[in-house]
């Protein structure tokens, strides 16, 4: 009496896995095709002495991304992101001086996306490339004068990370987080000898145009 529903069960389970295989997920369905997504998140800047003036290193960040597929694995991988913090703080670096702190930056990474997991809705990829850190930043004491201010400046680093992405259902849209590290030789903050910074972000992801 008990193998009836242990047959329908096996049965079901096949169904299953039927259904699964001939789905098009955004992913697979789009292979060879040009994305373009939008994205929030955070950045933590791996700084004490910006955590000393700033109140903590992390911050929020929004922008945009495009992918251009070389293959069904690789693709050209480029993206843009803006960062503003604001703070009034009292800074044992400035002499224990009282005052106000602007930073926004600009961050635009371009290198290469490499599928190497894929399985139905999901799958993960490596991320690697160079990137260009733009910073204006300004600080200024209770009385409004100018402790420190710089425009414009910027320099070229590393960057390393993980993506991970999940389709919705048959759309060509999915969604999607990654992790990169930053690391530059060259300081972008006026007390750093170096520049590292940490992002996680999460989006929307949407796969619009054939290549080929």
């Amino acid at each position: 009496m008990n193998k009836l529903p242990e047959l329908n069960l096996k049965k079901l389970h096949f169904l299953i896995l039927i259904l699964l295989s001939n789905i098009l997920y955004a992913q697979n369905s789009a292979n060879n095709s040009v994305s373009l997504s939008l994205f929030i998140g955070g950045l933590s800047i791996r700084s004490e002495s910006f955590k000393n003036i700033y109140k903590s290193n992390t911050g929020l960040i929004f922008g945009g991304s495009l992918g251009i597929p070389i293959s069904n694995k690789l693709t050209l991988d480029g993206s843009i992101q803006y960062y503003y913090k604001e703070s009034s703080y009292l800074s044992a670096i400035d002499g224990g001086t009282r005052g106000n702190a602007i930073l926004k930056q600009v961050v635009i990474f371009s290198g290469l996306q490499y599928i190497f997991f894929s399985k139905g809705i999901f799958l993960m990829s490596g991320l690697g490339g160079l990137s260009i850190s733009l910073v204006d930043e300004e600080r200024k004491d209770e009385n409004g004068r100018f402790l420190y201010q710089t425009e414009g400046t910027g320099n070229f680093g590393i960057y390393g990370g993980l993506n991970f992405e999940l389709s919705i259902g048959e759309s060509p849209v999915s969604v999607y987080g990654n992790l990169k590290y930053l690391h530059s030789w060259n300081p972008v903050l006026e007390f750093d000898e170096t520049y590292r910074a940490l992002f996680y972000v999460g989006g929307i992801k949407l796969y619009f145009m054939n290549r080929w």
